[in-house]
């Protein structure tokens, strides 16, 4: 779940546009933990056939670790020799990603495109055996649920500030790391790899029971629902 204030604190405002009734109304907090925000529908579940790679999308900033993954690909490799990689995104971090592939001799084993088009995107979510995601912080994890919906497991990493970690149900839709050592990262890579299809098939089956409580839909209900008790509030003060 999305852990965050969906309303903190409505600030006064003179905008014409925003009605009287919702102007100067307190200073009390209303918070709720976001039920989703996956557009994704239930028939692009997939059980496609796999490739061994595991796929990464998202900025390349330090708090992401994108560059932790060539090392975790080498050390993995040492167990699962036809593994691969593909790391979607751009940002600041790049060139140590690619430093790292460079230094590794990975130049034919990991992908780093950059920003590619949803359809490429969606096609490798589609065909790898699992996400890996060694963020410690975000406030959601888009990206896991994308994954998970289309079959595909996911590795995430354990942080205070990590919500994707509540997204995972252990051995079920993927695992959640201690740490993102690459050592670590690529033990949790093997993992995945070894439990196989049975696996996948429970992701699938994990994302076809919950859909509904994840979609964005969910969360603007939750969303109006704090709304209308703020505006009952006001009313019984």
């Amino acid at each position: 779940m999305r852990r965050c204030a969906i309303v903190s604190k409505v600030v006064p405002t003179t905008s014409p546009s925003i009605p009287s009734s919702i102007i100067d109304v307190s200073e009390t907090r209303w918070s709720s933990s976001l039920k989703g925000l996956s557009t994704t529908t239930l028939e692009a579940a997939s059980d496609a056939p796999r490739e061994p790679v595991f796929v990464f999308a998202g900025r390349h900033i330090p708090e992401k670790h994108a560059d932790k993954i060539p090392g975790a690909i080498a050390i993995a490799r040492q167990t699962i020799p036809e593994l691969r990689a593909k790391i979607f995104g751009d940002g600041p971090e790049r060139h140590k990603i690619l430093a790292e592939i460079a230094r590794l001799h990975l130049g034919d084993v990991i992908e780093c495109p950059g920003f590619m088009p949803w359809a490429q995107l969606d096609a490798s979510m589609r065909t790898a055996i699992g996400l890996i995601l060694p963020s410690e912080r975000e406030g959601y994890g888009s990206v896991v649920i994308e994954a998970i919906a289309r079959g595909t497991p996911a590795i995430v990493v354990r942080g205070p500030d990590n919500a994707a970690t509540d997204l995972i149900v252990e051995n079920v839709n993927g695992f959640v790391a201690p740490s993102v050592d690459a050592s670590v990262l690529a033990e949790h890579m093997v993992k995945l790899y070894m439990a196989g299809p049975e696996l996948r098939a429970r992701t699938l089956q994990w994302y076809r029971e919950h859909a509904s409580q994840l979609g964005i839909d969910a969360t603007i209900e939750q969303i109006d629902e704090v709304y209308r008790n703020i505006g009952n509030s006001r009313k019984a003060a």
